[in-house]
């Protein structure tokens, strides 16, 4: 994330997080911006993809057009055609080895098109650059969905916080990767790398 992607990335932070949590003012996405244990990662198109009811799928676009920089704060990739519009974004915490997921958030109108989980693959690939032992996150007990996906990159229910959401008192599952390293788990995650890239037609962008 670049200082220009804060507003849009509030944006979708209020929709998606609305009612759950006091929400983020802008100095504190430019203090995360500046710290050391902070990281963002958001995914981009170009203005005039927007996407509509008879569109094509968000996926057949060069959605993903920039990534974190974890040196300096620019983007992997330079948009010279046109200004970039963020469609979601995903933000985690370093702490000691463990990667602490934590948000994850994809604009309304493009979601179930593949945007959270090509989200998900690169911070787990920030993870591997960091070298990491552990990844962790927190997700709604009813959140079904998500759960699917985070399990199917790995992460297994290790427990669970009570009355954890503040909108609706909802518990939250605990949900962790351990033995991040190891040869079997990053042998499946290149498996499942290649079978994103095959369903969605995207040159994954790797970090």
């Amino acid at each position: 994330m670049r200082e220009q992607d804060i507003s849009l990335v509030a944006n979708i932070d209020r929709e998606a997080f609305a009612g759950e949590r006091v929400l983020p003012s802008y100095s504190f996405y430019r203090r995360d911006l500046d710290s050391p244990l902070a990281r963002y990662m958001v995914a981009s198109i170009q203005n005039g993809f927007e996407q509509g009811e008879n569109s094509q799928p968000i996926a057949k676009s060069p959605w993903i057009k920039k990534l974190f920089n974890y040196h300096n704060h620019t983007s992997l990739e330079t948009n010279t055609s046109g200004e970039e519009y963020v469609i979601g974004f995903i933000s985690v915490w370093l702490m000691m080895r463990e990667l602490h997921l934590t948000a994850i958030a994809v604009k309304c109108n493009y979601r179930r098109q593949g945007v959270g989980e090509r989200l998900l693959i690169s911070a787990i690939e920030l993870a591997k650059k960091l070298n990491v032992t552990m990844l962790t996150l927190e997700v709604r007990a009813s959140n079904k969905i998500a759960q699917s996906l985070y399990a199917k990159y790995g992460f297994q229910i290790v427990g669970m916080r009570h009355k954890y959401y503040s909108d609706n008192r909802e518990d939250a599952i605990i949900m962790t990767v351990y033995n991040f390293n190891l040869a079997p788990y990053q042998t499946r995650f290149q498996q499942l790398k290649l079978a994103y890239n095959k369903k969605w037609g995207q040159n994954l962008i790797l970090i």
